[in-house]
C-alpha cells in the first residue's frame, strides 16, 4: 500500500521527500513506528515510478473534447476528426 501511495504522488510531480512525509502523516507512520529512512529506501527497492506528463495529456484531451463538441454541431465532419487522430 505503501508503495502504491507514495508512487502515486511522485507520478503526479511530488518529490520523493514530500510524498513520504505526506504518506506518514496520512496514516500516522510516525518515525517511530515507521522511519522515513526505511520509507525510502524500501520504495527505491520496490516502488514503482510512473511520472504523468500532465502538460500534453490534459491538452489532448481538451483537444479531443473540442474536436469532438465541434463534430457532434456540424462545424468539422468526422473525418477531421480521424486526420488529426491519425497525424498526431
Amino acid at each position: 500500500m505503501m508503495r502504491s501511495i507514495v508512487g502515486t504522488m511522485i507520478s503526479v510531480g511530488l518529490p520523493v521527500n514530500k510524498s513520504i512525509l505526506r504518506f506518514q502523516n496520512q496514516f500516522g507512520f510516525i518515525e517511530d513506528i515507521w522511519p522515513y529512512e526505511t520509507i525510502k529506501k524500501d520504495y527505491y527497492r520496490r516502488g514503482h515510478n510512473h511520472i504523468v506528463d500532465f502538460n500534453n495529456e490534459i491538452f489532448d484531451k481538451i483537444t479531443k473534447i473540442i474536436m469532438q463538441n465541434l463534430s457532434d454541431f456540424g462545424t468539422i465532419s468526422p473525418q477531421v476528426i480521424l486526420h488529426y487522430e491519425k497525424n498526431k
